[in-house]
């Protein structure tokens, strides 16, 4: 897969509301987890937040290669 391939799959999947609002729920559903846990779950709350800081290092990867697109305008523009 090209690089310009690559950007328009990563924007499609982000303006997805399908995928949007999968990615928000499973969010909530940790967010909602840590919040449930004892004082004394400090490993459980840990592991939680680990997998949200997955979650948004996921996203923060796909908007990256979204972002791509306007360096790559930005390229041609200079020349």
């Amino acid at each position: 897969m090209g690089k310009k391939e690559e950007i328009s799959q990563a924007k499609s999947l982000l303006e997805n509301d399908f995928f949007k609002e999968e990615i928000k729920k499973i969010r909530q559903l940790y967010l909602e987890q840590i919040a449930n846990t004892s004082h004394e779950q400090i490993e459980e709350r840990e592991d939680l937040y680990r997998m949200v800081r997955a979650v948004e290092k996921v996203i923060s990867h796909f908007e990256s290669l979204a972002m791509d697109i306007k360096i790559e305008e930005k390229k041609w523009r200079i020349f």
